[in-house]
C-alpha cells in the first residue's frame, strides 16, 4: 500500500511542518482516547471525564492517517503508563514497511513526559535509524517563574503549518532558564508557546498567566525546529 502511495503524481504524503517538507520522516502520534460504552461491558469503567467506557492507547501514522496499533484500557486507566507506551510504539513501528523505519518522529502529549519513555526513545537511535520526539510538559511554579524571566523580545511569532507567520501566538525558548530540565535525559530543549486563552482555559490562569502558555519537550527534526511552539511548554532534544 505504501509503495502505491509513493507512486502517486504527488508522491508519498510527507508532512509539511512550519513550511518545511519532512521528506523521509514518518510521524507517529501516541495518544489515549475515550470510547463511550452505553451498557455494561468487559473492561468498561468510569472515565476521568465522568463518562463510562474505555480509555485505549493508540498510535497513528500522521502521514497516512491510519491507526497502527491500539491497546485496550479500561475507562479508569491512568495515562502515564510507560510500559504500555513502549509496547504500543513497538507494535506501531512493526506495522511500518521496513524501508520507512529509518527516520521516525514520535509525538506524545503530557502523558509521555516520563524519564523511562524518553530514555527508551533515545536508546532507539542507531547508525541506521534516527528517532526524534516531542512530548508535552506539565507547567509548574518553576516553569511559570522561567516564563516570567523571559524578556519581551524573546517571544517570536509562531508559524502555521504552511510556514506563514501568525501574530496570534508566540514561542520562546526556556532552555537554560528552567532548572527542571537538568534531570532529564540527553540535550533536550524546552520551548514555550503562548496564545490568547479560550473561554474554558481562563479559569486555569494564574497571576503569571496573562496569556495561555503551554510547554513541550522535544528532540526535533532540524527542518522542523521552528514548529516547536505547540500548545504546551515544549521540551526538545537538540543536536
Amino acid at each position: 500500500m505504501w509503495a502505491l502511495l509513493a507512486r502517486r503524481p504527488q508522491g508519498f504524503p510527507w508532512l509539511t511542518v512550519a513550511g518545511k517538507l519532512l521528506t523521509g520522516w514518518v510521524v507517529i502520534d501516541l495518544d489515549a482516547t475515550l470510547i463511550t460504552a452505553h451498557s455494561a461491558k468487559q473492561g468498561a469503567a468510569a472515565t476521568f471525564k465522568k463518562g463510562f467506557g474505555f480509555h485505549p492507547l493508540g498510535a497513528w501514522c500522521a502521514n497516512t492517517a491510519e491507526c497502527l496499533a491500539m491497546l485496550l484500557w479500561p475507562g479508569n486507566a491512568g495515562s502515564n503508563t510507560v510500559a504500555d507506551h513502549i509496547r504500543v510504539l513497538g507494535d506501531a513501528i512493526a506495522q511500518l514497511p521496513a524501508g520507512h523505519r529509518r527516520k521516525l518522529l514520535i509525538r506524545v502529549d503530557g502523558a509521555g513526559a516520563t524519564h523511562e519513555l524518553l530514555e527508551h526513545l533515545e536508546a532507539m537511535n542507531r547508525a541506521w535509524r534516527s528517532v526524534k520526539f516531542t512530548v508535552g510538559w506539565t507547567i509548574t511554579d518553576a516553569d511559570e517563574t522561567a516564563i516570567d524571566r523571559l524578556p519581551a523580545d524573546a517571544w517570536t511569532d509562531s508559524l502555521h503549518q504552511d510556514g506563514t507567520v501568525t501574530s496570534t501566538a508566540h514561542v520562546a525558548e526556556l532552555t537554560g532558564l528552567n532548572p527542571r530540565l537538568a534531570g532529564w535525559t540527553g540535550t533536550l530543549r524546552l520551548l514555550a508557546r503562548r496564545a490568547k486563552p479560550s473561554a474554558r482555559h481562563v479559569k486555569n490562569l494564574t497571576e503569571l498567566s496573562h496569556s495561555s502558555p503551554t510547554i513541550s519537550r522535544t528532540r526535533p527534526v532540524r527542518s522542523a525546529s521552528r514548529s516547536a511552539g505547540s500548545p504546551v511548554i515544549l521540551a526538545q532534544r537538540g543536536g
